[in-house]
C-alpha cells in the first residue's frame, strides 16, 4: 500500500519546508526570498505561493521530463529507420539517389552492372562538394554499353576495375561509415523498373563497418580505371 500524499496547504508547506532545508542553504533562502515567505511558510502558503514555489523550484533546480524529452528527441532524430525497397515499382534507384545526396564524408561503392545515370550523377555531385567517392566496376561489367564507368572517370572520380574473379558481383553502397545499401539490385533502369528486385538502406556503424573491410580487400587488387585503355 502507497501512503497518501498529504497535500493539504500545511501538508504542502512542511514538504516544501523539508524540501528547501535539505539542499545548499543560500539558494534556498533565496528562493524563499523571492517568493516572500520571509521564512514563514505556514501563514503565507497560498495556492499562488505554491504555484510560484513549484515554478521557482523548476526554474533553479532544473526539470528533468524536459531533459529526457530532449534526448529522445534528440535520439529519434538520429537514429533514421532502415529502408526496404522492392523493385519494381518501388522507385529503389531514386531512393538510392538521394541517399548518395545526403552523403556528407564518404561513398564507396561496388557494382556488377552499373548503367544508372541518376546514380552516377548522384556520385558526381557528392564528389564535386568534397565528398570521398570511389568506385569499383565488375572488370567486365566497366566496358559494357551504357556503363557510367567512363562518365565518372572523366568527371574525375576515383574509379577501379575488379578483374579478379568470374564476377565482381556485389551491389553495394556505403555512405559516411554509417549506412550500407545493398541487395539484388543492379544499378540499371532496367533492373530498377522490370526485375523483381530488393533493395536494403540499413543505417548501422557497425555493419557499415564490416562491409568497409570487404570493400578495402577487393579494392587492393582491383586496377585504376582509365577510359580508352581497356
Amino acid at each position: 500500500m502507497h501512503a497518501r500524499c498529504d497535500c493539504s496547504p500545511d501538508g504542502m508547506s512542511a514538504r516544501i519546508r523539508a524540501f528547501l532545508f535539505q539542499a545548499p542553504c543560500g539558494r534556498n533562502r533565496s528562493i524563499i526570498r523571492l517568493l516572500n515567505f520571509d521564512l514563514n511558510l505556514d501563514t503565507l502558503m497560498t495556492p499562488l505561493h505554491l504555484a510560484l514555489g513549484f515554478l521557482l523550484l523548476a526554474l533553479l533546480f532544473g526539470l528533468p521530463w524536459q531533459d529526457s524529452s530532449r534526448a529522445a528527441a534528440q535520439q529519434g532524430r538520429q537514429k533514421q529507420p532502415h529502408l526496404i525497397c522492392f523493385s519494381p515499382g518501388g522507385r529503389c534507384i531514386k531512393k538510392i539517389q538521394e541517399t548518395i545526396d545526403q552523403a556528407k564524408i564518404s561513398v564507396l561503392v561496388q557494382a556488377y552492372s552499373f548503367t544508372s545515370s541518376p546514380i552516377a550523377k548522384a556520385l558526381v555531385r557528392a564528389h564535386q562538394r568534397g565528398v570521398k567517392v570511389q568506385v569499383i566496376f565488375d572488370g567486365a561489367r566497366s566496358t559494357e554499353p551504357r556503363s557510367q564507368a567512363a562518365y565518372l572517370d572523366k568527371e574525375g572520380v576515383p574509379t577501379f576495375s575488379d578483374n579478379n574473379h568470374s564476377i565482381a558481383h556485389n551491389k553495394i553502397v556505403i555512405i559516411d561509415d554509417s549506412i550500407v545499401i545493398t541487395g539484388s539490385l543492379n544499378f540499371t533502369s532496367n533492373a530498377d523498373e522490370r526485375n523483381a528486385e530488393n533493395t536494403l538502406i540499413l543505417r548501422d556503424e557497425n555493419l557499415a563497418a564490416i562491409y568497409t573491410r570487404n570493400w578495402r580487400r577487393h579494392l587492393k587488387h582491383s586496377k585504376i580505371y582509365r577510359h580508352g585503355s581497356h
